[in-house]
């Protein structure tokens, strides 16, 4: 039963947790977790800075880690939030063909990055006569394959590229909700503010403002040092009455005011009201926070729980607890964008400089073309000989039922005398009636052309 394993590693720009977990959906068991804080300058805003200090950290987490060391493979890695688009659109009813057409102009239209700089991935949430629903993310494409580059390099097997909203959910309910529910992620630079129905993920905001905002206010109105600082918030939080608290209060009302506008965004375009508020991350754990927050929402709030963890384990390790369930239930697979990529999944062969890239694209397309033409000539000769071949033998078969006709008919004047008989006509091979079946059953989203799978669709065609 605990056979399989699974690894979820979460890099911030602060801090690394990773777990390792085994099992399946209903029974989970942790093998394995550690967390470090991150110094500044090794990861900046989801970059890597300095490959040398973050490679020697991960390899010594994934040594040291608690109650047993973790394995370097079935990884799956949340790309950081801070280089990850989240986009939820509609579009009306429309052919198979036209699918990555309008996308692409979606993509264009809402995304500031150009999209020959991205990589991207989408799920169908649903779809009816109106249309489709799509969940899109996007990470720009040289940052990407920096990650790639830095796990291969130093000999890490990533199993799937995961997104980090999606890691929380799934360690937060064992399924989609049936009525949509609002998870607030108060980090340290940005309130991750995200929607969730029974479709998937519906919403998705970043708010600039979360936890180290509160601590650059304390430190400068306070004369507060960092540790300090950081003690005094998590320690006083919202129910004391000096300055602090003060200090932190103005600054949860300005989250709560995000939090209210993503609500009624959410509800204003879809006629469903948000039945409850999640509350996630490190300054959730604020003194008094979900209390304060249910009455200036008006909404009931509470704090995340993990379905996994035990009590001993921070509640930090939820996004990489998240991040391995999705490689230990793959009905996750079916709801949540995933960039796959792995030797079975190559398209495309190309030099190892992200700036060659799409010149190497360009070659291979090519080349590809030439390799498709001779294919086709190819086929087109064997086509051709298989035909001729048909029709010699059909002349023959044709040539010999005729004199056969022939020659019975000069045998029944022979015995009738001179009665003719009629010979039946020889249908036309051509003329038979070609019938097909409805895959679907005749149900409207064939009649609307539309496509049915909702499996996930990466432009990842280039590896370094």
């Amino acid at each position: 039963m605990f056979g399989k394993k699974k690894v979820g590693l979460d890099i911030a720009d602060h801090t690394i947790e990773l777990v390792c977990l085994t099992g399946n959906a209903l029974h989970t068991k942790i093998l394995g977790s550690a967390r470090a804080h991150l110094e500044s300058g090794i990861v900046e805003k989801g970059r890597i800075k300095d490959e040398e200090k973050l490679v020697t950290v991960l390899k010594q987490l994934f040594d040291k880690a608690q109650p047993k060391a973790i394995p370097n493979n079935n990884i799956i890695f949340g790309l950081p939030d801070s280089l990850t688009y989240i986009h939820v659109f509609n579009l009306k009813p429309h052919s198979k063909k036209e699918r990555e057409d309008l996308i692409e102009k979606e993509i264009e239209n809402s995304i500031p990055d150009n999209l020959k700089d991205l990589i991207y991935s989408y799920r169908v949430l649903k779809q009816n006569k109106e249309g489709v629903e799509i969940l899109l993310t996007a990470i720009n494409r040289e940052a990407f394959f920096e990650w790639r580059q830095f796990f291969k390099k130093n000999k890490f097997e990533i199993e799937t590229f995961d997104i980090e909203a999606l890691a929380v959910f799934r360690d937060l309910y064992g399924a989609l909700p049936k009525e949509p529910v609002c998870v607030v992620d108060i980090g340290f630079e940005t309130t991750k503010i995200n929607i969730f129905d029974k479709d998937g993920l519906h919403f998705n905001y970043s708010a600039m403002i979360a936890g180290n905002t509160i601590n650059k206010e304390l430190i400068e109105k306070l004369k507060l040092e960092d540790v300090q600082a950081e003690s005094d918030k998590i320690a006083q939080g919202i129910t004391g009455d000096g300055e602090v608290s003060k200090i932190i209060k103005k600054n949860i009302d300005e989250i709560s005011q995000e939090i209210k506008n993503a609500i009624k965004y959410f509800e204003d375009s879809t006629d469903n009201n948000v039945a409850g508020v999640v509350l996630v991350g490190g300054s959730s754990l604020l003194v008094g926070l979900s209390e304060y927050l249910s009455e200036k929402l008006g909404l009931p709030t509470k704090l995340g729980r993990s379905r996994i963890l035990e009590k001993k384990v921070p509640l930090e390790y939820m996004e990489a607890v998240g991040l391995a369930l999705r490689g230990l239930n793959k009905s996750w697979d079916k709801r949540d964008p995933e960039i796959i990529w792995d030797s079975k999944m190559k398209k495309k062969k190309v030099e190892k400089k992200i700036i060659q890239a799409e010149e190497i694209e360009g070659d291979l397309t090519a080349n590809e073309e030439k390799q498709d033409d001779e294919k086709n000539i190819k086929s087109k000769t064997g086509n051709t000989k298989l035909l001729l071949l048909l029709l010699f033998f059909m002349i023959v078969v044709l040539g010999g039922v005729v004199l056969y006709q022939n020659y019975k008919k000069k045998e029944a004047k022979k015995i009738m005398g001179a009665e003719i008989i009629a010979i039946p006509e020889i249908l036309d091979l051509e003329d038979d009636i070609t019938t097909t079946t409805d895959e679907f059953g005749g149900i409207i989203i064939e009649d609307l052309n539309l496509l049915t799978t909702t499996s996930s669709v990466t432009n990842t065609e280039i590896e370094v």
